[in-house]
């Protein structure tokens, strides 16, 4: 059995696997307008040596304020640490474009927070960004740690080629205009504009996509070659979001994923203080999905639940089966 922080990627039919869920952010970012089509800019970071104190994400729509994402690891544990994105290298840094303050570190030596990035900042780090290199750095001293961004101004997402794309996949609409359909290796979903697709969490398999939405939203689509029944899926997606969330679903309801019978499920958890309204669906594939196990898990800090539902029933509806590519 292969265990990851985000689920059981395989396991013998004799044990249920645990369905991956998102690593829950503490801080909540304004709940942006609903519908709003635009392009996001995508800058990445790898801190420490390749990666080795984790990651940070710079997300910003155009003309708008940004998100600074960070998800670290191996810091001196309950430690102070200033966050500052500066011009230059980790080499050579340069004057400091902003400051996200002091963070600090939990007593397993993690940070895991979501930070809005002002929109006069944002423009400074773009404009910084497009005349050289620019970088992360947190803490100071023997506790510095660094990261070059990567990326940048770029169209929200691109679909990924397929030498055969799904027709049924091809006509499904977009959640709102200007939205892009993302093509898995085992389905098809869209998403409105502002979304980006996000690196996978270590030790994901490959039938994995996350994505980032505007403020601090987060969306994962799953598939895994798994012969289960429908009753065994749900058994499967119940005791994961109980082992990682302490939580039991509120509600269960019947749902269609790609025109199959699956189940929606509805709690909520609280992480360090923070309550967290959770959506998941999950189905047993037909046809093209056949043998497979499908999830997809939605949140939003910092959202409401009754627009939360609509969009996740939103992004349901265009969720299709294949390409399979």
């Amino acid at each position: 059995m292969t265990r990851t922080r985000y689920g059981i990627a395989r396991q013998t039919r004799a044990r249920l696997p645990l369905l991956g869920l998102v690593a829950l952010a503490v801080v909540a970012i304004a709940f942006p307008p609903t519908g709003a089509a635009a392009t996001s800019d995508v800058w990445r970071a790898k801190v420490g040596a390749s990666g080795a104190n984790g990651t940070a994400t710079l997300t910003a729509p155009a003309a708008a304020a940004g998100t600074l994402k960070l998800v670290l690891k191996a810091l001196t544990p309950s430690s102070a640490y200033a966050v500052k994105v500066v011009k230059g290298t980790c080499a050579a840094p340069g004057t400091a474009i902003w400051s996200a303050g002091t963070q600090r570190s939990t007593s397993a030596g993690k940070i895991a927070k979501s930070i809005t990035v002002p929109t006069a900042k944002m423009t400074a780090i773009r404009t910084a960004a497009a005349a050289g290199p620019v970088a992360l750095r947190v803490g100071a001293g023997t506790k510095l740690r660094c990261g070059p961004f990567t990326g940048g101004p770029t169209p929200t997402a691109t679909p990924t080629p397929s030498a055969s794309p799904s027709p049924s996949a091809s006509a499904s609409p977009s959640p709102s205009a200007g939205g892009t359909m993302f093509m898995g290796p085992h389905f098809t979903v869209a998403l409105p504009g502002g979304w980006a697709t996000a690196p996978p969490p270590e030790g994901s398999s490959y039938g994995t996509m996350t994505f980032v939405g505007p403020g601090d939203q987060w969306l994962k689509v799953a598939s895994w070659a798994l012969d289960y029944t429908p009753a065994e899926a749900l058994a499967a997606a119940i005791a994961n979001l109980k082992a990682q969330t302490g939580a039991d679903p509120e509600k269960i309801e019947d749902i269609t994923m790609a025109g199959v019978a699956g189940k929606m499920l509805t709690l909520h958890a609280t992480r360090e203080g923070t309550r967290f309204h959770i959506l998941e669906a999950v189905c047993v594939g037909t046809g093209r999905g056949q043998g497979r196990v499908y999830e997809m898990i939605y949140t939003n800090p910092s959202g409401t639940e009754a627009a939360d539902r609509a969009f996740f029933l939103d992004v349901l509806a265009t969720f299709e089966f294949g390409p399979g590519f």
